[in-house]
């Protein structure tokens, strides 16, 4: 599984706090869309524009006002957005810092989250990463997405049915569910990891195959890039249950409690897959070691065997003349000495070849 994000470069060194830099790298629409949903127990509307008179003019018209800002590549719009809600200068910067860590800052009146979406494709075998920026006010909350991915689709079907709990709850379930929805799409990638990653160990185990370390290493870039997820949202959620503000009502901590414990799931099976990956390396690394050794206890095995018959075939190889004296080379002028020297030879080699054999070196 390949993990694919979306991550801007300090470009500009020096810029002053909370100054935006202009989006020319960023990826989504050119044209900044706005998205506006809002709700009540008594109805629901949408609205869908790229003007932002005509989507902050509709806040207010239900108990809640869910403004999805699509495409951050015009940074003038993002600036008015900004200007209109009255969003504190720092927080614009980190909207347009598309790889953020996942962070809660309380401004009083408004809260602002920064989440990360890991988004599984199973068809293409890969997770998309980008960065979801949050402003929360008393009866409105804008999302800021880079991409037109039908991230919160789940969350707006629920919404327009009046029949859901969300629709009786105001902005700050909202909030709890946007991030539960962040928690659940991490929850699958990581899954989906740990899974390829359990098949790794499946396969070696099973069918004896050979790992491939490029694999390992592949796998072990992306449970690092899940862990730079997991453990920040862990602590945005702990974070929103302990906080003291207005705008989060200490009815919602049970559900912020819960969203807590699900970012720690996501975080023990990011610890699991990246256990068994250093499992599968080291397993590798003795794998090659034990091949290394046997190719070695092979060589010397040969060597054992050849390096005497090398010795006496060298020694024959003088042509000593037996006339010269009693001393001088037997057999040499025996007319079957080729022969039995060979036979004695062959016979040297079997004998060897069965003893390795018995001690369990071959």
């Amino acid at each position: 599984m390949e993990v694919c994000i979306r991550e801007s470069r300090l470009r500009n060194v020096g810029l002053p706090p909370g100054e935006i830099e202009a989006g020319k790298n960023f990826s989504g629409p050119a044209v900044t869309r706005l998205r506006v949903l809002g709700y009540g127990p008594d109805g629901c509307f949408e609205l869908d524009t790229t003007k932002i008179d005509e989507a902050l003019a509709r806040i207010g018209e239900k108990a809640v006002t869910w403004i999805q800002i699509i495409g951050i590549r015009q940074v003038s719009v993002i600036k008015e957005i900004g200007e209109r809600l009255s969003i504190h200068p720092l927080a614009l910067a980190d909207v347009a810092q598309t790889w953020g860590r996942a962070k809660l800052q309380d401004y009083n009146k408004q809260l602002f989250v920064v989440g990360n979406a890991a988004v599984l494709d199973r068809p293409a075998k890969h997770i998309n990463i980008e960065q979801v920026s949050i402003v929360m006010g008393s009866n409105y909350l804008v999302t800021f997405q880079e991409t037109e991915s039908a991230l919160f689709e789940p969350v707006e079907s629920r919404i327009q049915d009046p029949q859901r709990f969300i629709r009786k709850r105001d902005t700050g379930y909202l909030l709890y569910a946007l991030l539960d929805m962040l928690v659940d799409h991490l929850q699958a990638s990581i899954d989906a990891v740990d899974e390829e990653v359990i098949a790794m160990e499946d396969s070696m185990l099973n069918s004896r195959q050979s790992l491939k370390l490029e694999e390992i290493y592949r796998h072990k870039r992306s449970v690092i890039l899940l862990s730079r997820l997991a453990s920040p949202m862990q602590e945005v959620a702990k974070r929103i249950e302990m906080i003291d503000n207005e705008l989060v009502p200490d009815s919602l901590d049970y559900y912020f409690r819960d969203l807590h414990e699900h970012a720690v799931r996501a975080g023990d099976r990011v610890d699991h897959a990246r256990s068994l990956l250093q499992n599968l390396q080291e397993y590798y690394h003795i794998e090659g070691d034990h091949r290394n050794n046997d190719v070695m206890r092979m060589l010397s095995v040969v060597a054992t065997i050849f390096i005497p018959m090398s010795f006496v075939t060298g020694v024959y190889g003088m042509n000593f003349n037996t006339a010269d004296g009693p001393y001088s080379m037997p057999e040499l002028n025996n007319p079957y000495g080729y022969p039995i020297c060979l036979a004695v030879l062959a016979c040297y080699a079997l004998f060897m070849y069965r003893y390795f054999k018995r001690k369990k070196w071959l």
